[in-house]
């Protein structure tokens, strides 16, 4: 399986899936959140491996990065379904903090 993209439309967002597979399972991924706030689109967290590891940055609209998650011990299939659910589940309060910060 290569290179797969997916959207998951959302109530007050959007999440943007991007994973790179192999016979062995995912090599790399992306799961990012946006929302659109007073007319302009927004990253409020996301999930990637952009630094080798697997990590979560949680966004805020007035500061940037406040939080850096990593994840160490799993593997990337198990990270990359993790992303998928957290960001769906929990939009509107990853929003709602991103709002605030």
């Amino acid at each position: 399986m290569p290179e797969k993209e997916f959207k998951i439309w959302l109530e007050d967002g959007i999440i943007l899936t991007w994973r790179d597979a192999g016979a062995g399972g995912i090599a790399a991924f992306r799961v990012v959140l946006l929302a659109e706030i007073d007319g302009d689109v927004h990253c409020v967290a996301r999930y990637d491996t952009a630094q080798g590891v697997p990590h979560q940055d949680v966004l805020a609209m007035k500061g940037g990065l406040l939080a850096k998650h990593w994840f160490f011990e799993y593997e990337l299939d198990e990270v990359f379904e993790y992303a998928v659910d957290d960001l769906q589940n929990n939009a509107k309060q990853y929003i709602s903090f991103f709002r605030g910060n």
